[in-house]
């Protein structure tokens, strides 16, 4: 038998006890570069409509930031939308963004906020602490607030859970249909930034959205598409097109940075530099562009050079000056 025979032991323990339930209470976190959300929306139909609209939308998270000394993880979000003309029995298709906004999850207080450059004020999307009849914090456009119906505990990519499934208030307890939930981490099921909930209507119009996938890393929930959510938008390629490097400051002081216009933060990109001849003097690989490279090279001018994985990316003339 183990005697605790000090206040310090007894302290230690008890602070340890704290701490691990602590850990415990925190939020499961997936919001790492790569992260996706796919989402269907379909308008109700009635009789004599001319036409019913539907979108696919794809939420992807690429890069991080500070505004107002809060740390951010970047969202870019792009719509395919479908008009379908029932006259015609045609379809037509068009795209939209991509859309920039800003996410944070607080694993701590577990709740998950959004911050946008239109309304220039976080908001609060998911609040994992709630309960059972508990009003969640954001609202469906033709209903009232909704409200925790009931919890469900599980695993989603091998971090313990909970999953939220909401009803409108107006309906009794139990009633809540298994498409309107949300999941600790993941956020809502009827819209990451917006709620459209799955609803009995009995009129055109109201749209109702339903998650179609969400993935972090290799893992996947719903687990039925497989090995990956589907991609239809190319956010990554539309956030980086148009991209223009240059180097800073030029002329340089012994080194110099790394500049981009994208949106997307660049990864192992190599640099080289080549005098005047065209031979390569200096080869790097820098990560991102907080990296100073400082090539050690005589005072003169020079060929810069980018490329990624694709291929040369960027050029220019560089002169460099030797304290």
């Amino acid at each position: 038998m183990i005697r605790l025979n000090s206040r310090k032991q007894i302290l230690l323990i008890i602070s340890l006890m704290i701490n691990l339930s602590a850990a415990r209470a925190q939020s499961p976190y997936f919001l790492q570069d790569g992260t996706k959300w796919m989402y269907y929306t379909r308008e109700s139909t009635e009789p004599g409509m001319s036409s019913i609209r539907s979108y696919l939308e794809e939420s992807i998270v690429l890069g991080d930031t500070i505004i107002n000394s809060i740390n951010y993880k970047k969202l870019f979000t792009r719509k395919e939308d479908q008009v379908y003309i029932p006259m015609f029995g045609t379809t037509q298709y068009s795209y939209s963004g991509p859309y920039l906004y800003y996410l944070r999850h607080d694993t701590l207080n577990r709740k998950m906020f959004l911050f946008s450059d239109t309304s220039l004020v976080e908001v609060l999307l998911s609040d994992f602490n709630l309960n059972i009849g508990d009003t969640i914090p954001v609202r469906a456009p033709f209903s009232g607030p909704w409200v925790i119906d009931s919890t469900e505990q599980l695993t989603l990519f091998g971090q313990a859970s909970t999953k939220f499934y909401i009803r409108d208030p107006n309906f009794p307890s139990g009633s809540a249909m298994v498409d309107n939930y949300f999941i600790e981490g993941m956020g809502g099921s009827n819209g990451l930034i917006y709620f459209n909930p799955v609803e009995i209507v009995l009129s055109g119009g109201i749209f109702m959205t339903r998650l179609q996938c969400f993935q972090s890393g290799d893992s996947i929930y719903p687990n039925y598409f497989g090995a990956a959510c589907p991609q239809f938008t190319g956010i990554v390629d539309n956030a980086t097109k148009n991209v223009n490097y240059t180097v800073f400051p030029n002329p340089a002081s012994e080194g110099f940075f790394i500049q981009t216009n994208s949106l997307v933060p660049f990864k192992n990109l190599k640099v080289e530099l080549l005098d005047l001849s065209g031979r390569v003097i200096f080869k790097d690989e820098i990560i991102s562009s907080s990296d100073y490279i400082r090539p050690n090279v005589n005072s003169g001018f020079y060929l810069w050079k980018v490329f990624d994985a694709h291929g040369l990316k960027g050029q220019g003339k560089l002169f460099i000056k030797q304290n």
